[in-house]
Protein backbone atom coordinates (compact mmCIF):
# COMPACT_ATOMS: atom_id res chain seq x y z
CA UNK A 1 0.00 0.00 0.00
CA UNK A 2 0.81 3.45 -0.03
CA UNK A 3 1.55 5.76 2.55
CA UNK A 4 3.35 9.25 3.57
CA UNK A 5 6.07 9.22 5.26
CA UNK A 6 9.05 10.58 6.89
CA UNK A 7 12.27 10.01 8.51
CA UNK A 8 13.09 13.55 9.57
CA UNK A 9 12.39 16.40 10.97
CA UNK A 10 11.60 19.67 8.57
CA UNK A 11 9.64 21.06 5.80
CA UNK A 12 6.89 19.47 3.86
CA UNK A 13 10.17 18.11 2.00
CA UNK A 14 10.96 15.81 4.39
CA UNK A 15 7.47 14.23 3.07
CA UNK A 16 8.01 10.98 1.39
CA UNK A 17 5.51 9.03 -0.61
CA UNK A 18 6.61 4.87 0.02
CA UNK A 19 4.92 1.49 -0.75
CA UNK A 20 4.87 0.40 2.35
CA UNK A 21 3.67 -3.82 3.49
CA UNK A 22 -0.15 -3.42 4.11
CA UNK A 23 -0.77 -3.99 8.25
CA UNK A 24 -2.36 -6.03 10.16
CA UNK A 25 -4.46 -5.22 13.17
CA UNK A 26 -3.91 -6.23 16.41
CA UNK A 27 -6.35 -7.64 18.65
CA UNK A 28 -7.85 -4.62 19.98
CA UNK A 29 -7.64 -2.53 16.64
CA UNK A 30 -9.41 -2.13 13.31
CA UNK A 31 -7.94 -2.48 9.62
CA UNK A 32 -9.90 0.63 7.42
CA UNK A 33 -9.39 1.40 4.12
CA UNK A 34 -9.39 5.15 3.81
CA UNK A 35 -11.57 7.13 1.98
CA UNK A 36 -10.34 10.65 3.90
CA UNK A 37 -7.93 12.40 6.18
CA UNK A 38 -7.30 16.20 7.19
CA UNK A 39 -4.55 18.10 7.81
CA UNK A 40 -4.18 19.77 11.50
CA UNK A 41 -1.62 22.11 13.41
CA UNK A 42 -0.49 19.61 15.30
CA UNK A 43 0.69 17.60 11.98
CA UNK A 44 2.57 20.33 11.12
CA UNK A 45 4.20 20.22 14.77
CA UNK A 46 4.95 16.86 14.14
CA UNK A 47 6.35 17.75 10.87
CA UNK A 48 8.47 20.00 12.39
CA UNK A 49 9.40 18.64 15.50
CA UNK A 50 8.32 21.67 17.64
CA UNK A 51 8.19 22.89 19.77
CA UNK A 52 11.50 21.40 20.91
CA UNK A 53 10.37 20.42 24.02
CA UNK A 54 8.08 18.24 23.07
CA UNK A 55 10.16 15.88 20.48
CA UNK A 56 10.44 13.28 23.42
CA UNK A 57 6.58 13.44 23.43
CA UNK A 58 6.72 13.05 20.10
CA UNK A 59 9.34 10.09 20.10
CA UNK A 60 12.74 11.19 19.32
CA UNK A 61 15.01 14.26 20.02
CA UNK A 62 16.84 13.54 16.54
CA UNK A 63 14.49 12.53 14.31
CA UNK A 64 11.02 10.43 14.59
CA UNK A 65 10.83 7.17 16.04
CA UNK A 66 7.26 6.18 13.78
CA UNK A 67 7.42 7.94 10.29
CA UNK A 68 4.39 7.37 9.81
CA UNK A 69 1.71 10.92 9.32
CA UNK A 70 -2.08 12.10 9.71
CA UNK A 71 -3.98 11.73 12.99
CA UNK A 72 -7.96 12.15 11.17
CA UNK A 73 -9.38 9.56 9.30
CA UNK A 74 -12.43 8.35 7.89
CA UNK A 75 -13.19 5.14 6.00
CA UNK A 76 -14.58 1.63 5.80
CA UNK A 77 -13.27 -0.93 8.39
CA UNK A 78 -11.89 -4.06 6.46
CA UNK A 79 -11.06 -6.28 8.74
CA UNK A 80 -11.24 -6.60 12.47
CA UNK A 81 -8.84 -7.78 15.94
CA UNK A 82 -10.30 -10.73 17.75
CA UNK A 83 -11.34 -8.56 20.67
CA UNK A 84 -13.28 -6.11 18.72
CA UNK A 85 -17.17 -6.00 19.28
CA UNK A 86 -18.35 -2.25 18.78
CA UNK A 87 -17.76 -2.53 15.08
CA UNK A 88 -17.74 -4.69 12.29
CA UNK A 89 -16.09 -5.38 8.61
CA UNK A 90 -18.01 -2.56 6.47
CA UNK A 91 -18.70 -0.36 8.61
CA UNK A 92 -18.57 3.09 7.40
CA UNK A 93 -16.23 5.06 10.60
CA UNK A 94 -14.41 7.87 11.39
CA UNK A 95 -12.00 9.25 14.11
CA UNK A 96 -8.41 9.18 14.73
CA UNK A 97 -5.39 7.38 14.84
CA UNK A 98 -1.40 7.55 13.84
CA UNK A 99 -0.66 6.81 10.00
CA UNK A 100 -3.82 8.83 8.76
CA UNK A 101 -1.50 9.12 5.25
CA UNK A 102 -2.11 5.99 4.09
CA UNK A 103 -4.51 3.73 2.14
CA UNK A 104 -5.00 1.62 5.09
CA UNK A 105 -4.85 2.69 8.68
CA UNK A 106 -5.23 0.46 12.16
CA UNK A 107 -6.66 2.55 14.68
CA UNK A 108 -7.98 1.26 18.01
CA UNK A 109 -11.54 0.04 17.64
CA UNK A 110 -12.00 2.45 21.31
CA UNK A 111 -11.25 5.61 18.83
CA UNK A 112 -13.74 5.04 16.21
CA UNK A 113 -17.43 6.01 16.00
CA UNK A 114 -19.97 5.28 13.73
CA UNK A 115 -20.31 7.61 10.51
CA UNK A 116 -23.77 9.41 10.55
CA UNK A 117 -25.71 8.97 7.04
CA UNK A 118 -25.63 13.00 6.13
CA UNK A 119 -21.82 13.11 6.45
CA UNK A 120 -19.61 12.88 3.40
CA UNK A 121 -16.15 10.89 4.16
CA UNK A 122 -13.95 14.16 3.66
CA UNK A 123 -16.98 16.28 6.52
CA UNK A 124 -16.26 13.30 8.72
CA UNK A 125 -12.20 13.36 8.54
CA UNK A 126 -12.46 16.77 9.55
CA UNK A 127 -13.92 16.40 12.71
CA UNK A 128 -11.91 14.24 15.45
CA UNK A 129 -8.72 16.54 16.63
CA UNK A 130 -10.65 20.15 16.37
CA UNK A 131 -14.16 18.68 17.71
CA UNK A 132 -12.82 16.29 20.28
CA UNK A 133 -10.78 19.42 21.17
CA UNK A 134 -13.52 21.77 21.57
CA UNK A 135 -15.34 19.32 22.81
CA UNK A 136 -13.49 18.54 26.10
CA UNK A 137 -12.52 22.00 26.54
CA UNK A 138 -15.90 23.31 27.07
CA UNK A 139 -17.90 20.25 28.52
CA UNK A 140 -15.20 18.29 30.06
CA UNK A 141 -12.61 20.63 32.03
CA UNK A 142 -14.84 24.06 31.02
CA UNK A 143 -18.02 22.91 32.99
CA UNK A 144 -20.33 25.15 30.56
CA UNK A 145 -23.96 25.16 31.64
CA UNK A 146 -26.72 26.30 29.82
CA UNK A 147 -27.59 30.28 30.20
CA UNK A 148 -23.76 31.15 31.05
CA UNK A 149 -22.02 33.47 28.77
CA UNK A 150 -18.80 32.58 27.31
CA UNK A 151 -16.02 34.32 25.46
CA UNK A 152 -13.77 32.44 22.84
CA UNK A 153 -10.33 33.81 21.86
CA UNK A 154 -9.60 32.25 18.49
CA UNK A 155 -13.39 31.39 17.11
CA UNK A 156 -11.75 31.58 13.31
CA UNK A 157 -9.88 28.51 12.73
CA UNK A 158 -10.64 24.70 13.14
CA UNK A 159 -11.19 24.37 17.14
CA UNK A 160 -12.81 27.76 17.47
CA UNK A 161 -15.40 27.46 14.74
CA UNK A 162 -16.35 24.30 16.72
CA UNK A 163 -16.16 25.86 19.82
CA UNK A 164 -18.58 28.69 18.85
CA UNK A 165 -20.80 25.84 17.64
CA UNK A 166 -20.58 22.97 20.27
CA UNK A 167 -21.22 26.11 23.26
CA UNK A 168 -24.46 27.01 21.26
CA UNK A 169 -25.39 23.55 21.28
CA UNK A 170 -24.98 22.88 25.16
CA UNK A 171 -27.07 26.02 25.59
CA UNK A 172 -24.47 28.73 26.24
CA UNK A 173 -26.67 31.92 27.10
CA UNK A 174 -24.75 34.15 25.42
CA UNK A 175 -21.50 33.23 22.55
CA UNK A 176 -18.86 36.13 22.09
CA UNK A 177 -16.35 35.08 19.43
CA UNK A 178 -12.89 37.05 18.97
CA UNK A 179 -11.69 36.52 15.29
CA UNK A 180 -9.41 38.17 12.95
CA UNK A 181 -11.07 40.46 10.63
CA UNK A 182 -10.95 37.86 7.59
CA UNK A 183 -13.04 35.62 10.12
CA UNK A 184 -15.72 37.63 11.34
CA UNK A 185 -18.71 36.40 9.10
CA UNK A 186 -17.29 32.94 9.48
CA UNK A 187 -17.94 32.81 13.26
CA UNK A 188 -21.68 34.51 12.54
CA UNK A 189 -22.34 32.39 10.69
CA UNK A 190 -21.25 29.36 13.26
CA UNK A 191 -23.60 30.72 15.54
CA UNK A 192 -21.82 33.73 17.62
CA UNK A 193 -23.89 35.92 18.94
CA UNK A 194 -21.52 38.76 19.51
CA UNK A 195 -18.22 39.11 17.24
CA UNK A 196 -15.21 40.95 18.07
CA UNK A 197 -12.51 41.68 15.66
CA UNK A 198 -9.33 41.50 17.98
CA UNK A 199 -7.37 44.47 15.23
CA UNK A 200 -10.08 46.42 16.22
CA UNK A 201 -11.27 46.10 20.06
CA UNK A 202 -9.47 44.37 22.65
CA UNK A 203 -11.82 42.14 24.28
CA UNK A 204 -9.98 42.07 27.42
CA UNK A 205 -11.01 45.61 27.64
CA UNK A 206 -14.60 45.97 26.89
CA UNK A 207 -17.33 43.27 27.47
CA UNK A 208 -17.95 40.86 29.76
CA UNK A 209 -17.73 39.67 32.72
CA UNK A 210 -17.94 35.94 31.07
CA UNK A 211 -18.52 32.52 33.14
CA UNK A 212 -16.20 30.72 30.89
CA UNK A 213 -13.41 32.37 28.72
CA UNK A 214 -11.87 29.85 26.12
CA UNK A 215 -8.34 31.15 25.07
CA UNK A 216 -8.00 29.23 22.26
CA UNK A 217 -5.56 31.73 20.37
CA UNK A 218 -3.03 32.67 23.46
CA UNK A 219 -2.73 36.01 22.57
CA UNK A 220 -3.32 37.77 25.53
CA UNK A 221 -1.85 37.83 28.87
CA UNK A 222 -3.52 35.48 30.80
CA UNK A 223 -4.13 37.28 34.08
CA UNK A 224 -6.02 39.72 31.76
CA UNK A 225 -7.99 37.44 30.54
CA UNK A 226 -8.80 36.32 34.19
CA UNK A 227 -9.99 39.59 35.16
CA UNK A 228 -12.86 39.36 32.63
CA UNK A 229 -14.03 36.27 33.83
CA UNK A 230 -16.65 36.64 36.66
CA UNK A 231 -14.98 35.89 40.33
CA UNK A 232 -16.38 32.94 40.98
CA UNK A 233 -16.32 31.03 37.37
CA UNK A 234 -12.67 29.91 35.37
CA UNK A 235 -10.80 31.28 32.57
CA UNK A 236 -9.53 28.33 30.30
CA UNK A 237 -7.16 28.51 28.16
CA UNK A 238 -6.78 26.11 25.24
CA UNK A 239 -3.14 26.93 23.94
CA UNK A 240 -0.40 28.62 25.70
CA UNK A 241 -0.28 32.29 26.43
CA UNK A 242 2.25 34.37 24.89
CA UNK A 243 3.48 36.51 27.81
CA UNK A 244 5.41 33.69 29.50
CA UNK A 245 3.96 31.33 32.36
CA UNK A 246 2.53 32.45 35.56
CA UNK A 247 2.63 30.89 39.04
CA UNK A 248 3.74 27.62 40.04
CA UNK A 249 3.40 23.90 39.01
CA UNK A 250 0.00 22.36 39.94
CA UNK A 251 -0.23 18.79 39.74
CA UNK A 252 1.08 17.71 36.21
CA UNK A 253 4.23 18.64 34.42
CA UNK A 254 1.78 20.62 32.04
CA UNK A 255 -0.12 22.52 33.75
CA UNK A 256 0.28 26.44 36.28
CA UNK A 257 -1.59 28.26 37.73
CA UNK A 258 -1.44 31.86 39.24
CA UNK A 259 -4.19 32.24 42.51
CA UNK A 260 -5.58 35.55 43.36
CA UNK A 261 -8.41 36.81 45.70
CA UNK A 262 -10.64 36.93 42.83
CA UNK A 263 -10.28 33.40 42.08
CA UNK A 264 -7.96 30.87 40.41
CA UNK A 265 -6.48 31.08 36.69
CA UNK A 266 -4.77 28.28 35.38
CA UNK A 267 -3.22 27.89 31.62
CA UNK A 268 -2.59 24.46 29.76
CA UNK A 269 0.95 24.25 27.95
CA UNK A 270 -1.17 21.36 25.54
CA UNK A 271 -4.34 21.88 24.15
CA UNK A 272 -5.51 20.15 27.66
CA UNK A 273 -8.06 23.11 29.03
CA UNK A 274 -7.50 22.66 33.20
CA UNK A 275 -10.56 23.50 35.41
CA UNK A 276 -10.57 26.63 38.11
CA UNK A 277 -11.86 26.83 41.56
CA UNK A 278 -12.48 29.77 43.26
CA UNK A 279 -9.90 30.54 46.06
CA UNK A 280 -10.46 32.00 49.41
CA UNK A 281 -8.89 35.60 50.26
CA UNK A 282 -6.92 33.78 53.60
CA UNK A 283 -5.44 31.10 51.10
CA UNK A 284 -4.60 33.80 48.09
CA UNK A 285 -2.90 36.18 50.89
CA UNK A 286 -0.14 33.53 50.80
CA UNK A 287 1.33 34.51 47.90
CA UNK A 288 3.85 36.97 46.80
CA UNK A 289 2.53 40.19 45.10
CA UNK A 290 4.60 40.87 41.79
CA UNK A 291 3.82 43.80 39.45
CA UNK A 292 0.42 43.93 40.75
CA UNK A 293 -0.25 39.72 40.41
CA UNK A 294 -0.10 37.31 43.31
CA UNK A 295 1.90 34.91 42.61
CA UNK A 296 2.34 31.34 44.22
CA UNK A 297 4.49 30.58 46.36
CA UNK A 298 7.48 27.66 45.18
CA UNK A 299 7.96 24.85 47.25
CA UNK A 300 12.02 24.84 48.05
CA UNK A 301 13.64 21.96 45.58
CA UNK A 302 14.82 18.69 47.96
CA UNK A 303 18.53 18.05 47.25
CA UNK A 304 19.62 14.46 47.75
CA UNK A 305 21.41 13.92 51.00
Amino acid sequence: MRAILSSRYGSPDALELREVEQPTPDPDRVLVRMHAASLNAMDKHMLRGTPRVMRPMMGGLRRPKDPRRGGDIAGVVEAVGADVTTVAVGDEVFGGCAGAFADYATPLAKNLVSKPANLTFDEAAAIPVAGVTALQALRDKGGLQPGQTVLINGAGGGVGTYLVQIAKALGAGEVTAVCGPGSVELARASGADRVVDYTQEDFTKAGGPYDLIVDNAGTRPFARCASSSRPTERASPSAPSSSGSIGSPCRGSTTSSCRSRSGCCSRASTATISRCSPVSPSRASSGRRSNGRIRCRRRPRRTAT
